[in-house]
């Protein structure tokens, strides 16, 4: 009997898409895992305040605890528990605690960071883009006075740098916020000791 060359060519198309396909053939484990596609998975968004709060001391990481808000401001926490701060001052003062939304600098970052140059950290966001204020107040040796510094929508890292003079008398250091007309949230709070001043 003659066999027919269509049936041969179709019979080796059907191998070479897979003759496990056909009655009575299998593939080895072996031919198996070697078709098995791995596909990596998508590398992690990266955590501003994780990496941010790797540079230094953390002054504030989230939550009302030891925020005060003066009663012209605003603050409430959003769906996922970020600090937003609303509101303008007038002629703010920036000693002392500031007359902003103030973050007290524990004793023992006040004594670290005494005499050094550092930079503020500031992982921010806004609904609108814009420019808001922050000091750095020590107890008794005086204050940075309102720096700016630029905010997005998009949550961002924005850096100051301030020489913080040499302590005199143990007491409370602060650092204070101007949200200046912004819905400004504030997610962390790091100081990074540079150099001595």
């Amino acid at each position: 009997m003659r066999t027919n060359s269509s049936f041969l060519a179709i019979l080796a198309l059907l191998c070479l898409a897979g003759c496990d396909q056909l009655p009575g053939i299998t593939k080895t484990p072996e031919q198996q895992a070697a078709e098995v596609v791995t596909i990596a998975p998508e590398p992690a968004a990266p955590d501003l305040v994780t990496e941010t709060a790797a540079l230094g001391w953390v002054v504030y990481k989230g939550g009302l605890d030891g925020v005060r808000v003066p009663n012209t401001l605003a603050s409430r926490l959003d769906a996922d528990g970020v600090l937003i701060l609303e509101g303008k001052l007038q002629e703010p003062q920036s000693t002392g605690m500031t007359d902003g939304v103030s973050f007290q600098v524990s004793p023992e970052i006040e004594s670290e960071v005494s005499g050094r140059v550092i930079k503020i950290h500031l992982v921010v966001a806004s609904e609108q883009p814009g420019q808001a204020f922050v000091a750095y107040s020590t107890s008794d040796v005086g204050n940075s006075g309102w720096m700016t510094f630029d905010v997005t929508p998009e949550d961002g890292v924005a850096t100051l740098q301030f020489a913080v003079p040499v302590m005199q008398n143990p007491g409370a250091d602060f650092i204070g916020l101007d949200p200046n007309g912004l819905a400004l949230s504030i997610k962390a709070i790091v100081l990074e000791v540079v150099e001595p001043a």
